[in-house]
């Protein structure tokens, strides 16, 4: 391995290099190995260290040399002139530190010849590798640091670190750093060039009295990065474990370890002598497997963890691309159960065959697709065999044959639509069962990632469709909070072929909602549910009213739209509309090609009026044949809107996925049998 050293001018250091328990010798290395040490720090234009010790000193002095080429018995260290050589001259060469990627080494001259600036070392027989405790100082590469106490506010830099303190130096031009109580204490952002690697309470003291040198010494403790949580992402051992590596945020060396465990939330290394200590942030992690499969993210050590000389450090994930991240879940989903796949490649004819035969795609669902046969086709080989971050995709499979199939899409710009759940008749209640189980590990394990998008989950049923019903409805109740799971009833009615022309009555306008018209509705549904839908679809007033989606969709290949229209008199709401349009057959019950109607004031409106907008906005985005979804339900029955059926729409924050994952085992605990084992069929 490499290492990348700290770029300094070469000067004397008057600093202590920490206690003398810091570093200890491990084993002996061969004058011979040494000079290939040497040579190659020759080669990488690496500094070595020269430490230096003196009567009239109580510190040890640090020197930084280059050396030059080494063949023998002795080794020419060049170093830069300066005023401290005087100094040096009358020390005595305590010893010589290298540093590599495989570890520390010292080497304790037999003699020493200086003459200007080259220093002639006379090698011995054998060097020592180091290990750095937990104490020792490491120096440190281009770290900023912040400390704040009591409004005073000091800005320098890190010097030097452990893995239990920081030593950081002042470069304010005023006298605040007199001000710093050192029983109190402070709060300390330390940062890279890439960002913020460290934040967090630390104790303060000062190397001495009026000193700019200070000791900053953290809380060890684990950090709550995340809510606890009673269902978290399992943690696979991998049979090749993957590699992770990185530069120290601290020092910029280069690292690698292996990683013992991982989730999709995060992993375990095991390593005896790394100075990672928790809330340390690291930007430029990669995950690589042996496949040669690369992930890189952005991660934090969350604990460490000490059983004798073993260290074990937790790291959580706290950014990764989305398609990096559906790549470490497939993986992981595969391990545990190897009929279990996400995100798969398929053969299109082969789920449309799963589709007819399961009876998901039934006689008067087949009326309506049928005219879409080719533009279905196409439009599922980009949902399914191409990476994109609108859709995904779970598939229970056994050699040729889908047992089970579960999607979720991207619906509005913070939420997704679970949809298309299906299970094969033979055997099939357990694959869908699977399938429900592999989405909710997905949302559990990918709904705190931004660039997922995934605030909520939503989902259309029909209440008398006992399976979601089981699953979706009967936690409303369990939550009992509709600001954390809700669900409303709307009348699904197909909007007439012929247009229905208005009424009499002037001053009726559809029109874009202004900042008033989303107030009154936002207060109108507070009252009449208290429901997340407005949140979750994007129709509040400080929210972005879509302005993303569409363009993830585009980006896809693939036509989404969200419209968003109010019906007035005379400036008064009367009904506001929000049409969904997309590709025919994103979603086979059409719930992605609809126009969706809150009633305000079920008064000001009259049956011809409502479907003569309705028409008119669903003509205008060439959505005629949309179905309407009226709330409330019973104000459209009071306004002689037949309708055909009800649909319930179902929300919960995704933050919630603890309490859902718990409702969702309850339910099946002991009647879901493992597909991949004698017990569910044939392997």
């Amino acid at each position: 391995m490499n290492d990348i050293c700290r770029d300094s001018s070469p000067q004397a250091k008057h600093q202590d290099t920490g206690p003398p328990q810091a570093i200890a010798a491990e084993k002996k290395i061969r004058r011979k190995h040494l000079i290939n040490k040497l040579n190659h720090h020759h080669f990488a234009v690496k500094p070595v260290t020269l430490v230096f010790s003196s009567e009239e000193y109580t510190q040890e002095l640090e020197y930084e040399g280059f050396v030059e080429p080494c063949t023998d018995t002795d080794v020419r260290i060049r170093v830069a002139k300066s005023e401290d050589l005087p100094i040096l001259r009358n020390c005595a060469l305590s010893y010589i530190q290298l540093k590599t990627g495989s570890g520390l080494f010292r080497l304790y001259p037999s003699g020493l010849t200086i003459k200007d600036d080259i220093f002639t070392v006379d090698l011995p027989s054998f060097g020592e590798q180091m290990v750095s405790t937990a104490s020792a100082y490491v120096p440190a590469k281009d770290l900023q640091a912040r400390v704040y106490q009591n409004s005073v506010e000091l800005l320098g830099t890190i010097e030097r670190f452990s893995s239990r303190s920081f030593l950081f130096i002042c470069d304010n031009d005023d006298n605040a750093h007199q001000l710093i109580n050192g029983d109190t204490p402070a709060h300390v952002l330390i940062q890279n060039n890439d960002g913020p690697v460290f934040s967090g309470d630390c104790a303060i003291a000062p190397a001495h009295t009026g000193s700019r040198t200070f000791k900053l010494t953290p809380d060890l403790e684990n950090v709550n990065r995340f809510p606890a949580k009673e269902y978290r992402s399992a943690r696979i051992i991998l049979d090749n474990l993957p590699l992770l590596s990185f530069h120290h945020p601290m020092s910029g060396m280069y690292m690698e370890f292996r990683i013992h465990d991982i989730s999709g939330t995060g992993f375990r290394i095991s390593n005896q002598h790394a100075i990672l200590f928790p809330g340390l942030k690291i930007h430029d992690a990669l995950i690589t497997f042996p496949d040669g499969t690369k992930l890189r993210c952005l991660i934090q050590v969350i604990h460490t963890r000490y059983e004798m000389e073993e260290s074990s450090v937790g790291m959580g994930i706290l950014d990764i691309l989305p398609q990096d991240h559906i790549k470490l879940l497939a993986m992981l989903h595969q391990a545990r159960d190897p009929y279990a796949f996400l995100c798969k490649k398929i053969n299109l004819h082969q789920l449309m065959e799963f589709f007819f035969d399961s009876g998901f795609i039934y006689p008067a669902k087949y009326a309506y697709l049928q005219k879409y046969k080719k533009e279905i086709l196409l439009l599922y080989d980009k949902l399914y065999n191409s990476e994109n971050d609108i859709a995904r995709h779970f598939i229970y499979q056994k050699g040729n044959s889908i047992l089970g199939h579960l999607a979720m899409m991207r619906f509005s710009e913070k939420g997704w639509l679970i949809h298309h759940h299906a299970a094969a008749l033979e055997g099939g209640m357990n694959a869908g069962i699977h399938v429900l189980n592999q989405a909710t590990s997905f949302i559990t394990d990918s709904y705190r990632f931004h660039r997922m998008n995934l605030n909520f989950i939503l989902c259309f049923f029909r209440p008398d469709n006992k399976f979601p019903q089981r699953v979706f409805g009967s936690l409303v109740p369990k939550i009992n909070d509709r600001q954390q799971c809700s669900v409303d009833p709307f009348a699904y009615i197909h909007l007439p072929a012929e247009e229905i022309p208005a009424d009499d009555g002037a001053g009726w306008t559809l029109s874009d909602p202004e900042p008033h018209d989303f107030q009154v509705l936002t207060k109108y549904y507070h009252a009449q549910s208290g429901g997340l839908l407005l949140e979750a679809m994007d129709i509040l007033p400080h929210q972005s009213q879509n302005g993303t989606i569409k363009k993830a969709f585009a980006e896809a290949g693939i036509e989404r739209d969200i419209q968003l229209k109010t019906l007035k008199n005379n400036g008064s709401p009367a009904a506001f509309f929000i049409l969904n349009t997309s590709d025919p057959g994103l979603n086979m019950s059409d719930l992605t090609n609809n126009l969706m109607i809150i009633i305000i004031n079920e008064n000001m409106l009259s049956r011809q009026r409502l479907l003569h907008a309705a028409h008119h906005m669903c003509a205008t985005a060439h959505s005629a044949h949309s179905p309407l979804l009226v709330y409330p339900e019973d104000a459209a029955r009071r306004l002689d809107l037949k309708a055909e059926k009800t649909y319930e729409f179902w929300i919960i924050r995704s933050s919630l996925s603890d309490i859902y994952h718990e409702h969702v085992e309850s339910l099946f605990r002991g009647s879901i049998k493992n597909l991949s084992t004698p017990e569910g069929g044939t392997p």
